[in-house]
């Protein structure tokens, strides 16, 4: 990992920091890594039990993935 610094003046330092504010408003904490991953197919039959909408392929939303989470 290499570490840096970043030497600016102040107000260009509260111009940085407003312009990320809405991405570190908007950030989630990101799963565990070493967390045993569920089977998509499972997850999928268990939003279907519960009347979520969910694809028969691509992307399971965030959403139904928590909520799965959440119930098991």
């Amino acid at each position: 990992m290499v570490k840096t610094t970043l030497l600016i003046s102040l107000d260009n330092a509260r111009r940085f920091h407003d312009v990320l504010a809405p991405y570190v408003d908007a950030a989630r904490i990101a799963p565990d890594i070493d967390a045993q991953r569920a089977n998509p197919s499972q997850i999928r039959e268990w939003a279907r039990t519960q009347g979520l909408p969910v694809a028969h392929r691509g992307k399971i939303p965030q959403d139904v993935i928590e909520a799965y989470n959440a119930a098991n």
